[in-house]
């Protein structure tokens, strides 16, 4: 793999941030797993842990693993972004793999965000394209699917 990668002018440095800014990811994710987990302050007593149903268990990993691989995803985007534009230092590589954490933490925000400026941009896009001043309502404003 890192031949290949080689071959198409990444150096070892690019290849260690397409490595190590999702795994900056899956820690921030984890990181937002944790706070979202319950109330970090008090050390939880014998009689105040209960166990969740199977299937209520089932449902939270599941969601936990979504969360996790949202975060991966988004420190791989991370360090797309900079593959090749960053001079080689661990300064430079620290701060990345910051972001990282950060976007992993911060990461179903960021993709709702993403989506409704992508969809602006289209509908701008379209606008001026076809000469309409405005679409309607329903079109100009569809509804984020993490309102659904």
């Amino acid at each position: 793999m890192f031949q290949v990668l080689t071959a198409l002018g990444f150096t070892a440095y690019d290849f260690a941030l397409l490595l190590f800014c999702p795994v900056g990811g899956l820690i921030g994710s984890w990181a937002h797993v944790l706070v979202q987990a319950g109330d970090l302050q008090r050390f939880p007593s014998g009689t105040s842990v209960r166990f969740a149903k199977p299937a209520i268990a089932l449902f939270r990993i599941g969601w936990i693993g979504a969360r996790l691989s949202l975060g991966a995803i988004l420190g791989f985007l991370v360090a797309l972004y900079f593959v090749g534009a960053m001079q080689p230092s661990a300064a430079t590589f620290a701060r990345l793999i910051g972001l990282s954490i950060i976007a992993g933490y911060a990461a179903p925000r960021l993709w709702v965000a993403q989506e409704e400026i992508l969809v602006q941009s289209v509908l701008t896009r379209v606008r001026s394209e076809m000469g309409v001043e405005a679409l309607s309502d329903s079109t100009a404003n569809p509804p984020s699917p993490a309102a659904k």
